[in-house]
């Protein structure tokens, strides 16, 4: 088994899981923003698919990441979860 397959599966896996958390996040949910230093949930989302994003694609693939090419250059790009959940377009991606 090659080290990318080593990898595909838990990557997969923890998407699956983030995808499940957030299934039932409303975008008034998702954008709200809490009092302090916490941030909306939409942001913490945006993070970890951008990070996916340089992760899968510059780390293991070499090729630049999406959010430098096909998604702007902008996590608003990226997410416009902003609109919808983003992590199929990172799969696709991959």
């Amino acid at each position: 088994m090659e080290a990318i397959e080593l990898l595909r599966n838990p990557i997969e896996d923890c998407h699956a899981w983030l995808e499940a958390t957030m299934s039932d996040v409303t975008p008034e949910q998702a954008h709200w923003r809490p009092p302090g230093l916490a941030n909306p949930i939409a942001a913490v989302y945006a993070h970890v698919i951008v990070g996916a994003d340089v992760g899968v694609n510059t780390i293991l693939n070499g090729r630049p990441p999406l959010i430098h090419s096909q998604w702007g250059g902008t996590a608003a790009g990226a997410c416009p979860l902003a609109a919808a959940w983003c992590w199929p377009k990172v799969a696709k991606a991959a």
